[in-house]
Protein backbone atom coordinates (compact mmCIF):
# COMPACT_ATOMS: atom_id res chain seq x y z
CA UNK A 1 0.00 0.00 0.00
CA UNK A 2 1.07 3.57 -0.71
CA UNK A 3 0.97 4.74 2.90
CA UNK A 4 3.57 2.10 3.91
CA UNK A 5 6.14 4.04 1.92
CA UNK A 6 5.26 7.21 3.86
CA UNK A 7 5.87 5.94 7.39
CA UNK A 8 7.87 8.56 9.25
CA UNK A 9 8.72 8.26 12.94
CA UNK A 10 9.20 11.73 14.36
CA UNK A 11 9.24 13.24 17.84
CA UNK A 12 5.49 13.64 17.45
CA UNK A 13 4.99 9.89 17.18
CA UNK A 14 7.85 7.87 18.64
CA UNK A 15 7.24 8.98 22.21
CA UNK A 16 3.66 7.71 22.02
CA UNK A 17 4.62 4.10 21.33
CA UNK A 18 5.92 3.04 24.81
CA UNK A 19 2.87 4.55 26.51
CA UNK A 20 0.60 2.67 24.11
CA UNK A 21 2.42 -0.61 24.84
CA UNK A 22 2.36 0.05 28.58
CA UNK A 23 -1.40 0.78 28.59
CA UNK A 24 -2.04 -2.37 26.57
CA UNK A 25 0.04 -4.55 28.91
CA UNK A 26 -1.77 -3.13 31.96
CA UNK A 27 -5.11 -3.85 30.28
CA UNK A 28 -4.26 -7.53 29.70
CA UNK A 29 -2.68 -7.79 33.15
CA UNK A 30 -5.91 -6.62 34.82
CA UNK A 31 -8.18 -8.64 32.54
CA UNK A 32 -6.33 -11.94 33.03
CA UNK A 33 -4.76 -11.59 36.49
CA UNK A 34 -5.42 -14.63 38.77
CA UNK A 35 -7.22 -12.36 41.28
CA UNK A 36 -9.44 -10.86 38.59
CA UNK A 37 -12.90 -9.67 39.50
CA UNK A 38 -15.63 -7.43 38.07
CA UNK A 39 -13.55 -4.48 39.31
CA UNK A 40 -10.39 -5.65 37.56
CA UNK A 41 -12.37 -6.45 34.40
CA UNK A 42 -13.82 -2.94 34.34
CA UNK A 43 -10.40 -1.36 34.96
CA UNK A 44 -8.94 -3.53 32.20
CA UNK A 45 -11.57 -2.33 29.74
CA UNK A 46 -10.71 1.26 30.61
CA UNK A 47 -7.05 0.65 29.81
CA UNK A 48 -8.02 -0.98 26.50
CA UNK A 49 -9.56 2.34 25.50
CA UNK A 50 -6.56 4.20 26.93
CA UNK A 51 -4.25 2.15 24.70
CA UNK A 52 -6.47 2.92 21.68
CA UNK A 53 -6.21 6.61 22.53
CA UNK A 54 -2.40 6.53 22.54
CA UNK A 55 -2.23 4.29 19.47
CA UNK A 56 -4.47 6.72 17.60
CA UNK A 57 -1.99 9.54 18.08
CA UNK A 58 0.94 7.23 17.31
CA UNK A 59 -0.67 6.11 14.06
CA UNK A 60 -1.72 9.61 13.01
CA UNK A 61 1.71 11.11 13.67
CA UNK A 62 3.71 8.24 12.17
CA UNK A 63 2.29 8.21 8.64
CA UNK A 64 2.94 11.05 6.22
CA UNK A 65 -0.18 10.10 4.26
CA UNK A 66 -3.89 11.07 4.39
CA UNK A 67 -4.72 7.64 5.82
CA UNK A 68 -2.98 8.75 9.00
CA UNK A 69 -6.02 10.91 9.72
CA UNK A 70 -7.90 7.77 10.72
CA UNK A 71 -5.76 7.62 13.85
CA UNK A 72 -7.80 10.49 15.26
CA UNK A 73 -10.93 8.38 14.93
CA UNK A 74 -9.43 6.11 17.59
CA UNK A 75 -8.70 9.06 19.88
CA UNK A 76 -12.39 10.02 19.74
CA UNK A 77 -13.14 6.69 21.47
CA UNK A 78 -11.80 8.23 24.70
CA UNK A 79 -15.33 9.15 25.80
CA UNK A 80 -16.68 5.57 26.07
CA UNK A 81 -13.42 4.65 27.79
CA UNK A 82 -13.89 7.30 30.48
CA UNK A 83 -17.54 6.24 30.76
CA UNK A 84 -16.19 2.82 31.76
CA UNK A 85 -13.94 4.56 34.29
CA UNK A 86 -17.08 6.08 35.85
CA UNK A 87 -18.51 2.59 36.23
CA UNK A 88 -15.26 1.53 37.89
CA UNK A 89 -15.60 4.45 40.31
CA UNK A 90 -19.06 3.23 41.29
CA UNK A 91 -18.09 -0.40 41.90
CA UNK A 92 -14.64 0.07 43.48
CA UNK A 93 -13.80 -0.49 46.26
CA UNK A 94 -17.42 -1.46 46.93
CA UNK A 95 -20.66 -0.89 45.06
CA UNK A 96 -23.26 0.74 47.31
CA UNK A 97 -25.05 2.88 44.68
CA UNK A 98 -26.33 0.30 42.17
CA UNK A 99 -29.37 2.30 41.03
CA UNK A 100 -27.36 5.46 40.41
CA UNK A 101 -24.66 3.40 38.70
CA UNK A 102 -27.17 1.92 36.25
CA UNK A 103 -28.58 5.36 35.47
CA UNK A 104 -25.04 6.67 34.97
CA UNK A 105 -24.32 3.77 32.61
CA UNK A 106 -27.21 4.75 30.33
CA UNK A 107 -26.48 8.47 30.46
CA UNK A 108 -22.74 8.18 29.80
CA UNK A 109 -23.34 5.47 27.19
CA UNK A 110 -25.70 7.68 25.19
CA UNK A 111 -23.46 10.75 25.50
CA UNK A 112 -20.42 8.70 24.46
CA UNK A 113 -22.22 7.34 21.41
CA UNK A 114 -23.25 10.86 20.37
CA UNK A 115 -19.72 12.27 20.74
CA UNK A 116 -18.13 9.42 18.77
CA UNK A 117 -20.82 9.61 16.07
CA UNK A 118 -20.37 13.39 15.89
CA UNK A 119 -16.64 13.08 15.24
CA UNK A 120 -16.94 10.18 12.80
CA UNK A 121 -19.60 11.97 10.74
CA UNK A 122 -18.17 15.50 10.64
CA UNK A 123 -14.54 14.38 10.32
CA UNK A 124 -15.48 12.27 7.31
CA UNK A 125 -17.50 15.11 5.77
CA UNK A 126 -14.81 17.75 6.35
CA UNK A 127 -12.03 16.06 4.42
CA UNK A 128 -8.36 15.62 5.25
CA UNK A 129 -5.70 18.32 5.49
CA UNK A 130 -1.99 18.45 6.26
CA UNK A 131 -0.78 19.94 9.54
CA UNK A 132 2.56 20.22 11.34
CA UNK A 133 2.24 16.86 13.11
CA UNK A 134 0.80 15.00 10.12
CA UNK A 135 -2.47 14.57 8.24
CA UNK A 136 -5.80 15.02 9.97
CA UNK A 137 -9.38 16.04 9.43
CA UNK A 138 -10.23 19.71 9.07
CA UNK A 139 -12.93 19.11 11.67
CA UNK A 140 -11.70 19.84 15.19
CA UNK A 141 -14.15 18.38 17.68
CA UNK A 142 -15.02 20.38 20.77
CA UNK A 143 -17.59 17.84 21.91
CA UNK A 144 -15.08 15.04 22.55
CA UNK A 145 -12.63 16.98 24.79
CA UNK A 146 -15.37 18.73 26.76
CA UNK A 147 -17.21 15.44 27.27
CA UNK A 148 -13.98 13.78 28.40
CA UNK A 149 -13.36 16.53 30.96
CA UNK A 150 -16.95 16.22 32.21
CA UNK A 151 -16.66 12.43 32.53
CA UNK A 152 -13.37 12.68 34.42
CA UNK A 153 -14.95 15.17 36.82
CA UNK A 154 -17.89 12.79 37.25
CA UNK A 155 -15.58 9.94 38.26
CA UNK A 156 -13.71 12.25 40.66
CA UNK A 157 -16.96 13.30 42.32
CA UNK A 158 -18.02 9.66 42.73
CA UNK A 159 -14.71 8.76 44.39
CA UNK A 160 -14.92 11.79 46.70
CA UNK A 161 -18.47 10.87 47.70
CA UNK A 162 -17.30 7.33 48.47
CA UNK A 163 -14.39 8.74 50.48
CA UNK A 164 -16.79 10.73 52.64
CA UNK A 165 -19.26 7.83 52.95
CA UNK A 166 -16.67 5.27 54.05
CA UNK A 167 -14.99 7.77 56.38
CA UNK A 168 -18.26 8.57 58.11
CA UNK A 169 -18.86 4.88 58.78
CA UNK A 170 -15.31 4.51 60.12
CA UNK A 171 -14.92 7.58 62.36
CA UNK A 172 -16.89 7.85 65.56
CA UNK A 173 -16.79 11.64 65.73
CA UNK A 174 -18.81 13.74 63.29
CA UNK A 175 -16.59 15.90 61.10
CA UNK A 176 -17.17 18.10 58.06
CA UNK A 177 -16.87 16.47 54.64
CA UNK A 178 -13.70 18.39 53.78
CA UNK A 179 -11.99 16.82 56.80
CA UNK A 180 -12.53 13.32 55.46
CA UNK A 181 -10.94 14.21 52.14
CA UNK A 182 -7.68 15.13 53.87
CA UNK A 183 -7.99 12.50 56.60
CA UNK A 184 -9.93 9.56 55.15
CA UNK A 185 -10.94 6.90 57.61
CA UNK A 186 -10.30 3.25 56.84
CA UNK A 187 -8.88 1.34 53.89
CA UNK A 188 -11.85 1.87 51.57
CA UNK A 189 -11.98 5.63 52.15
CA UNK A 190 -8.23 6.00 51.67
CA UNK A 191 -8.32 4.03 48.42
CA UNK A 192 -11.25 6.09 47.11
CA UNK A 193 -9.49 9.36 47.96
CA UNK A 194 -6.28 8.23 46.23
CA UNK A 195 -8.17 7.20 43.10
CA UNK A 196 -9.88 10.60 43.06
CA UNK A 197 -6.44 12.24 43.07
CA UNK A 198 -5.19 9.94 40.31
CA UNK A 199 -8.20 10.76 38.15
CA UNK A 200 -7.55 14.46 38.76
CA UNK A 201 -3.92 14.10 37.68
CA UNK A 202 -4.93 12.14 34.59
CA UNK A 203 -7.51 14.79 33.73
CA UNK A 204 -4.87 17.52 33.92
CA UNK A 205 -2.26 15.46 32.06
CA UNK A 206 -4.60 14.46 29.23
CA UNK A 207 -6.01 17.97 28.88
CA UNK A 208 -2.58 19.59 28.60
CA UNK A 209 -1.32 16.94 26.17
CA UNK A 210 -4.25 17.32 23.79
CA UNK A 211 -4.60 21.09 24.05
CA UNK A 212 -1.08 21.99 22.95
CA UNK A 213 -1.19 25.20 24.99
CA UNK A 214 2.40 24.84 26.16
CA UNK A 215 3.99 23.85 22.86
CA UNK A 216 4.90 27.44 22.04
CA UNK A 217 7.03 27.90 25.15
CA UNK A 218 8.49 24.41 25.65
CA UNK A 219 10.28 22.37 22.95
CA UNK A 220 7.87 19.64 21.94
CA UNK A 221 10.34 16.82 22.42
CA UNK A 222 10.88 17.73 26.10
CA UNK A 223 7.21 18.41 26.66
CA UNK A 224 6.16 15.06 25.19
CA UNK A 225 8.81 13.22 27.23
CA UNK A 226 7.49 14.73 30.45
CA UNK A 227 3.86 13.97 29.58
CA UNK A 228 4.62 10.35 28.66
CA UNK A 229 6.46 9.78 31.94
CA UNK A 230 3.47 11.32 33.70
CA UNK A 231 1.14 8.86 31.98
CA UNK A 232 3.47 6.03 32.97
CA UNK A 233 3.45 7.13 36.64
CA UNK A 234 -0.33 7.58 36.74
CA UNK A 235 -1.01 4.19 35.14
CA UNK A 236 1.47 2.52 37.49
CA UNK A 237 -0.25 3.92 40.57
CA UNK A 238 -3.64 2.89 39.19
CA UNK A 239 -2.53 -0.75 39.24
CA UNK A 240 -0.56 -0.54 42.51
CA UNK A 241 -3.47 0.99 44.43
CA UNK A 242 -5.89 -1.48 42.89
CA UNK A 243 -3.77 -4.56 43.67
CA UNK A 244 -2.87 -3.39 47.17
CA UNK A 245 -6.54 -3.08 48.02
CA UNK A 246 -7.51 -6.30 46.26
CA UNK A 247 -4.76 -8.66 47.47
CA UNK A 248 -2.83 -6.57 50.00
CA UNK A 249 0.44 -6.31 48.06
CA UNK A 250 2.00 -5.64 44.67
CA UNK A 251 2.89 -8.96 42.97
CA UNK A 252 6.47 -9.49 41.88
CA UNK A 253 5.20 -10.19 38.35
CA UNK A 254 3.87 -6.65 38.04
CA UNK A 255 7.09 -5.19 39.48
CA UNK A 256 9.10 -7.02 36.82
CA UNK A 257 6.76 -5.91 34.04
CA UNK A 258 6.72 -2.35 35.34
CA UNK A 259 10.51 -2.12 35.62
CA UNK A 260 11.01 -3.64 32.17
CA UNK A 261 8.58 -1.25 30.53
CA UNK A 262 9.98 1.73 32.41
CA UNK A 263 13.44 0.83 31.09
CA UNK A 264 12.02 0.46 27.59
CA UNK A 265 10.25 3.79 27.89
CA UNK A 266 13.42 5.60 28.92
CA UNK A 267 15.54 3.89 26.24
CA UNK A 268 12.94 4.51 23.54
CA UNK A 269 12.68 8.17 24.44
CA UNK A 270 16.46 8.56 24.43
CA UNK A 271 16.81 6.66 21.16
CA UNK A 272 13.93 8.60 19.66
CA UNK A 273 15.48 11.89 20.64
CA UNK A 274 18.84 10.93 19.13
CA UNK A 275 17.36 9.50 15.94
CA UNK A 276 14.80 12.16 15.20
CA UNK A 277 16.18 15.40 16.53
CA UNK A 278 18.46 15.80 13.47
CA UNK A 279 15.74 15.05 10.95
CA UNK A 280 12.94 16.94 12.68
CA UNK A 281 13.95 20.29 11.16
CA UNK A 282 13.86 18.83 7.65
CA UNK A 283 10.49 17.24 8.34
CA UNK A 284 9.08 20.49 9.76
CA UNK A 285 10.29 22.55 6.82
CA UNK A 286 8.88 20.01 4.38
CA UNK A 287 5.57 20.03 6.25
CA UNK A 288 5.40 23.85 6.17
CA UNK A 289 5.99 23.78 2.41
CA UNK A 290 3.12 21.30 1.98
CA UNK A 291 0.84 23.48 4.10
CA UNK A 292 1.71 26.65 2.18
CA UNK A 293 1.26 25.07 -1.27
Amino acid sequence: MDFIQNIYFSTHSLGRFPVFIFSLVIAFYLLFHPARSIQSFTAGLYFIFASLFHFGFFFAHSINHPIGAFGYYLTSLSTPGIAILIQFAYIFPRDYMPKERNIALWITGIISFVTVLDYFYYAYQSGVGVFTAGYGSFYISKLVPFTSVGFYLWSIVVFIRKTIYHSQTFHVENKKSIYYIFYPGGKEALTSRNFALLNLFELINTSILTSGLLYRNIPYIYFLTFMNISFFAINTFYVILFLRYLIGSTPISFKIINFSLLSSLVLTILAGNLLTVHSEKNFSSKRMQEIET
